[in-house]
C-alpha cells in the first residue's frame, strides 16, 4: 500500500470528496474549498491510500513540528474490515516521521444511537497502537475524546489546531472527567 498527497487537480479528488461527503456527518465537515486552501498555506495535506492503483481511502492531516494531527482518515466502505485502515495508520506513522499523532473521536455514551460504532471506532485505535488521553475537545458543537499515538502534550495539541485555524478557533481541551 502506498500513499500521495492529493489536489484539487488529481482524477481521484471526486473519489475522496465522495467518502468524506459519505462517512462525516455533514456538522462533522469543513468545507472541502476551505481544506485545500490549507494545504496550500499551512502544514495541512490530503493524502489518499492506495492498493496498487487502487483508491482505497484518504486522510487529512495537519502537522506541527511535534505532531500530526488527524482531521479525517476514511476507508472505502467496500474495503472495511480487511486491514486497510490499519495500513493507513501505518501509512501515517510514516508521514508523522516520529511526531505523536492526535485524533479526535466520539466520546462512547449509552444513550448515543451510534454508541456501538464508537466503541468498535476505540478499539480498533487502540489495536494501533493509539491510547485515549486524559483529554476531551469542545469543538463549540460537540465534545470529543482525544486519542494520541506518543507523547500527548495538551498545549502542543491546542497550538497546532489554533495556528491550523489562523486563530479563528480557541478549541478547549480539557481533562476528562474520570469514572
Amino acid at each position: 500500500m502506498n500513499y500521495i498527497r492529493v489536489t484539487e487537480n488529481s482524477k481521484d479528488f471526486p473519489l475522496v470528496q465522495a467518502l468524506k461527503e459519505r462517512v462525516f456527518p455533514p456538522e462533522e465537515q469543513l468545507p472541502l474549498p476551505l481544506m485545500m486552501e490549507k494545504t496550500h498555506c499551512h502544514s495541512a495535506n490530503l493524502w489518499g491510500f492506495y492498493e496498487e492503483e487502487r483508491f482505497c481511502g484518504f486522510s487529512y492531516t495537519v502537522t506541527s513540528e511535534k505532531m500530526l494531527f488527524v482531521l479525517y482518515l476514511a476507508v472505502d466502505n467496500t474495503l472495511h474490515s480487511q486491514g486497510y485502515g490499519s495500513r493507513c495508520l501505518s501509512l501515517l506513522d510514516t508521514i508523522a516521521d516520529g511526531r505523536t499523532i492526535a485524533l479526535n473521536v466520539e466520546i462512547p455514551h449509552a444513550d448515543a444511537p451510534n454508541n456501538e460504532q464508537r466503541l468498535r471506532r476505540i478499539a480498533f485505535y487502540e489495536r494501533n497502537g493509539f491510547a485515549v488521553t486524559p483529554y476531551h475537545l469542545n469543538d463549540g458543537k460537540t465534545t470529543f475524546s482525544v486519542l494520541a499515538k506518543g507523547s500527548f502534550v495538551p498545549e502542543d495539541y491546542r497550538s497546532l489546531l489554533v495556528d491550523f485555524s489562523d486563530g479563528l478557533f480557541t478549541p478547549s481541551v480539557f481533562p476528562a472527567k474520570s469514572g
